[in-house]
């Protein structure tokens, strides 16, 4: 899997998800918003091209760590998501 998100400084983003598969890739799209709160990330999802997800709905993770090159979440039932800054 390989995610590339984009946000702006309102919080919005817009995430471009690559699912590698032996004989296939299924590339989805997905919006929503981003809002730090006391040391949480919560995260809004308003849309997305998985037929499989149910939109919109919300997660709240924990900020772990977080530096100029990126951060690292840890979700509520489930694991950690670390976060790069890109290049632009």
């Amino acid at each position: 899997m390989r995610c590339t998100n984009t946000v702006a400084a309102d919080g919005s983003f817009v995430e471009l998800s690559w699912f590698s598969h032996a004989d296939r890739t299924n590339t989805y799209r997905r919006t929503g918003t981003w809002l730090v709160k006391n040391g949480h990330l919560i995260e809004t999802i308003k849309s997305s091209t998985n037929p499989t997800e149910v939109t919109p709905h919300a997660g709240t993770g924990q900020i772990i760590h977080s530096d100029a090159r990126g951060f690292t979440v840890r979700w509520q039932n489930a694991g950690e998501t670390v976060w790069q800054r890109g290049v632009p």
